[in-house]
């Protein structure tokens, strides 16, 4: 009896698969190198934009506390309130991590008056911001730059969070059913 040996790819005629795992992979490999550092962008973006989302939300809630039945405690509680937010050391800074102060737009404290259907009003306190993430992975900042309608190498989100300012229901209120707004310094 004899053993015969199996026949290799040369014999058989697969001249050509030899490479083909080598092909596909150089196919694949920087599509999938593209969506990894897309990835990574994101996972920057999304963990900067969830302290920054936090940190709004907080100084709202914080400024919901504090008595405001008219202009003029509007106009000494926003200042209060944008420097608890926005100021070296505030909510933004020690919750967002990378954040710089630098990239952030558009920092606004505002106070409105809300009537009801019944006809009670009540003070409502908005703090909100623009954040200019920046772009870090060039190709990347290539594709996602132009979403937010400018070209300056960083993606921007706004957030922004509102509460009712729990004022003591027997005095009356109205800030003004514009917003009453502070900026900064």
């Amino acid at each position: 009896m004899r053993l015969r040996r199996r026949p290799t790819g040369r014999e058989t005629g697969d001249r050509g698969r030899r490479g083909q795992a080598l092909v596909e992979f150089a196919l694949v490999a920087p599509i999938m190198v593209l969506i990894f550092a897309a990835l990574v962008q994101f996972a920057f973006i999304f963990e900067r934009q969830i302290g920054i989302e936090n940190a709004v939300r907080d100084g709202a809630r914080r400024a919901a506390t504090y008595e405001t039945v008219d202009a003029t405690d509007a106009a000494i509680n926003g200042p209060f309130t944008w420097s608890l937010v926005f100021f070296v050391g505030g909510l933004l800074e020690t919750n967002a991590q990378g954040y710089d102060p630098l990239q952030a737009v558009d920092q606004k404290v505002c106070y409105r008056t809300q009537t009801s259907a019944n006809g009670v009003s009540s003070v409502l306190v908005k703090v909100s911001v623009g954040y200019k993430h920046p772009l870090f992975l060039p190709l990347i900042t290539q594709i996602l730059d132009p979403i937010d309608g400018t070209t300056d190498g960083a993606l921007r989100v706004d957030t922004s969070s509102e509460f009712q300012v729990q004022n003591d229901p027997t005095i009356a209120t109205s800030v003004t059913p514009d917003p009453l707004c502070y900026t900064g310094p």
